[in-house]
């Protein structure tokens, strides 16, 4: 089982979606702490930027196709 562990102020909080577990006798436990930055979200932004320019309509020519199947 893999439990995702969520920093909040003071140390890091394990949700339980699986209550049989703290009915068990023994159990072990492994944390692996894996720090995601903001600028590799960034990164992601900047290698995504444009990815659809060319492929989207003019927005009023998009309009006037949508206006001409309703008229059908």
């Amino acid at each position: 089982m893999v439990l995702q562990a969520i920093e909040k102020e003071g140390g890091l909080f394990i949700p339980l979606k699986d209550k049989k577990i703290l009915k068990r006798k023994r159990f072990s436990l492994t944390i692996e702490i894996s720090r995601r930055s903001s600028a590799s979200k960034k990164g992601i932004v900047e290698r995504t930027a444009g990815l659809l320019k060319g492929k989207m309509p003019d927005g009023l020519e998009y309009q006037n196709r949508l206006r001409s199947e309703w008229g059908r």
